[in-house]
């Protein structure tokens, strides 16, 4: 991190990253919106077209329609083929983004890219000489959670200062999910801030959030897909042992217990990290950074570690950075720089660290195999 670069807003850092924050908390309600809008549109149509008459059914048909993107070449092509395809919500909430950037920051922004960037956006990223600002996004990270669920979903968006030569230095970030929390980290200043979904303001310290509370044997990872549930299989086993203690549930005691496991991880969780009392929170495939965005706010909080599933060791916060100044677009010679890991509340037992650092480690290895056979 270069405490060289020079602070190029007119705005104080910290009001620059709140009104960051703003947009991001305002696309992930109106990533909830657009179903709503949808509907209203029908209905509108109803209503300044009598002789149209339309059934319930036409109307649901309608909208899901508009939704789920029946023709998916309507959409504008992506230069990025990590994830699902693209998606009506992902392209309408990057272009919400993008715009909401350029009225309200425009001064203070020099370049906005997301996944669904477009190769000028992406172009004009890469190529910002140094001391000019941008800022590199995901505009709904877990769409199909949002489409099918309607939550774990978030918007995630990182501040680079370019140092020229398609270098760059992270300097802060802002994510929000669905559950409207808000984590805004500053790396220059090494702050933590979290907006609950009421607005109220914490900054993270030692007496602020979970530091210090746990829930033992709680576990998220991203497993909706059946793809993802066979390669964290053993860590989900029902009858494999955790080395947990014994926990009571509807009045029984249950000895040598598995997990208690969530199967929507990633930055939606990272996010709440903070102020949850999840205990281990695992990221199975290497990551582009608009994804792993929390991550560092995760370990700015601090009372935690990440450790890389490939090693079995701790990456510290510095190397995490690293990882993530390592923009080289989605179609770049390496696009995915965020090393797959298990993320570790202190004070967890050190036997179900070490079991859960060998299967993640196992599950590494077998899914790095399989793609290397691809």
């Amino acid at each position: 991190m270069s405490d060289e670069f020079r602070d190029p807003f007119r705005l104080s850092e910290s009001d620059f990253l709140q009104h960051l924050a703003l947009i991001s908390r305002d696309a992930v309600l109106e990533t909830f919106e657009m179903p709503y809008g949808t509907i209203v549109d029908v209905k509108r149509d109803i209503e300044t077209n009598p002789r149209r008459q339309m059934s319930a059914s036409e109307a649901i048909d309608l909208v899901g329609g508009v939704l789920h993107s029946a023709d998916p070449t309507n959409l504008p092509k992506r230069l990025s083929n990590y994830g699902e395809s693209a998606a009506m919500e992902d392209t309408r909430i990057h272009r919400y983004v993008g715009k909401r950037l350029h009225d309200e920051l425009n001064d203070h922004v020099d370049a906005y890219t997301t996944e669904e960037g477009t190769e000028r956006e992406w172009r004009r990223f890469l190529s910002l000489p140094a001391g000019k600002v941008g800022v590199l996004g995901d505009p709904v990270d877990g769409t199909s959670n949002s489409r099918a669920v309607r939550e774990a979903f978030s918007c995630n968006l990182l501040v680079y200062g370019a140092l020229g030569g398609a270098q760059f230095d992270m300097q802060s970030g802002v994510g929000t999910n669905a559950s409207m929390e808000t984590m805004i980290f500053d790396l220059r200043r090494r702050t933590v801030h979290m907006i609950s979904p009421r607005g109220t303001l914490v900054t993270m310290g030692s007496n602020v959030g979970a530091r210090g509370r746990r829930s033992a044997g709680t576990y998220a990872t991203v497993g909706s897909r059946a793809a993802a549930r066979l390669e964290v299989a053993a860590i989900l086993d029902p009858t494999a042992s955790f080395a947990l203690g014994p926990a009571t549930y509807g009045g029984s005691t249950f000895y040598d217990r598995a997990l208690t496991t969530f199967l929507t991880g990633g930055a939606p969780k990272m996010i709440s990290w903070p102020m949850s009392e999840l205990e281990y929170l695992h990221v199975p495939h290497d990551q582009t950074p608009y994804d792993a965005t929390p991550l560092v706010g995760c370990l700015l909080a601090g009372s935690c570690k990440y450790y890389v599933s490939a090693t079995k060791k701790v990456a510290d916060l510095e190397e995490v950075v690293s990882w993530m100044n390592a923009v080289t677009g989605p179609a770049g010679a390496q696009p995915h720089p965020v090393k797959a890991g298990l993320l570790v509340r202190d004070g967890a037992d050190p036997k179900t660290t070490s079991i859960l650092l060998e299967l993640a480690h196992e599950a590494h290895v077998a899914l790095s195999h399989r793609d290397g056979q691809r």
